[in-house]
């Protein structure tokens, strides 16, 4: 999940039926961090 607000970015893998956080993407070589970190974050509009 992205938040643009925030500039935050969680991973969710689905552990036992339900949706849990989790530090690597199974499906991108990155942890939350790096993909936020490579995201041009739009500006806060008022």
């Amino acid at each position: 999940m992205v938040d643009p607000d925030t500039h935050g970015v969680d991973w969710l893998a689905l552990t036992g039926g339900r949706y849990e956080p989790v530090e690597h993407s199974r499906l991108i070589d990155a942890s939350p961090a790096q993909l936020g970190a490579q995201l041009d974050w739009p500006t806060a509009t008022s």
